[in-house]
């Protein structure tokens, strides 16, 4: 499932199809398996430039395939300029067509001073 933990938490994901959510939770989890075979590495050490293990740079280009899909990227982003134009627009589309927010729900700033 998608966590608070877990960086590509920090954007709101559009409504995707149960298939695409189910694919992105699956490889969210292999990039953490595949982290686990490297016990003995900080994630520094892991994310390094130019040390990367392979196996890692795999699993992360699955992932952010099927991220981009989400967000309405045409194939894999090219880079992380393309990847941040591709989720500010898709953010400013959900922000305003007022989808931020699961129905019913009140913004944290619309309490009355009565519940203050």
């Amino acid at each position: 499932s998608f966590s608070s933990s877990v960086v590509w938490h920090t954007l709101p994901l559009p409504p995707v199809p149960s298939g695409l959510h189910e694919a992105i939770c699956r490889a969210g989890a292999d990039v953490l398996a595949v982290r686990r075979r490297y016990p003995n590495r900080t994630l520094a050490e892991l994310y390094d430039p130019g040390k990367l293990p392979e196996d890692l740079a795999a699993a992360h280009r699955e992932l952010d395939a099927l991220v981009d899909a989400a967000f309405g990227a045409e194939g894999l982003c090219a880079d992380e300029e393309a990847r941040q134009e591709v989720l500010f627009k898709r953010y400013k589309e959900l922000s305003s067509a007022g989808t931020l927010m699961p129905a019913g729900a009140k913004s944290p700033g619309s309490r009355s001073r009565k519940q203050r």
